[in-house]
């Protein structure tokens, strides 16, 4: 059975987020060669890149902080991608963000959504982009996702048991609910 077809499979739990330590074990074992660590937002202020391409995986919230939203900054000699499931641009999150940002010279992002509302997905989908950008590049790999967001959570979900079955996965708050709070919309 593929990923695909496991979408909708039993195991899906909405609600289910990654922590750090399943990131960092996880993209240490698949990407060890660009994979540099999991940080805090207020970690990006003193961060020097020693090595490209380097990919961080980044959290909204501040270090000591309880976490709110995964995004991704891939670090490559001439540019920097950012990866965020809601195609938001680092300045949204703040100026910790965006100086990072800056500093790497040219920055490209994507800006589409595909993370649901309703999800606390947004590490899996760091652990989707990563995988294929490093293991199958295609500039095309995000577009297995497509317009139902609650679709494309259950798939990116199927996708990060099939691939890393090992990991345990705890209950917690969604990543909008988290965003809001964030950007103080609520």
């Amino acid at each position: 059975m593929s990923w695909k077809s496991m979408s909708t499979a039993k195991f899906w739990w909405i609600g289910k987020p990654l922590y750090t330590s399943q990131l960092e074990e996880g993209l240490a074992c698949h990407i060890p060669e660009q994979f540099a660590g999991v940080l805090a937002r207020n970690q990006l202020q003193t961060l020097q890149l020693t090595r490209y391409p380097s990919a961080y995986v980044v959290n909204t919230d501040d270090a000591g902080q309880p976490g709110k939203h995964w995004t991704l900054f891939v670090c490559e000699k001439d540019h920097c991608d950012f990866f965020d499931s809601f195609g938001c641009s680092p300045e949204v999150y703040g100026q910790d963000f965006a100086d990072f940002a800056r500093r790497q010279g040219p920055l490209r992002h994507n800006t589409r959504r595909i993370q649901g509302n309703q999800s606390s997905v947004c590490g899996h989908y760091c652990f989707f982009y990563l995988c294929h950008k490093f293991h199958e590049p295609s500039p095309h790999a995000l577009s297995v996702f497509q317009s139902n967001l609650t679709e494309n959570d259950r798939l990116v979900h199927a996708w990060a048991h099939h691939h890393f079955p090992y990991l345990s996965f705890e209950d917690g708050e969604t990543c909008l609910d988290n965003m809001l709070e964030l950007m103080d919309l609520s």
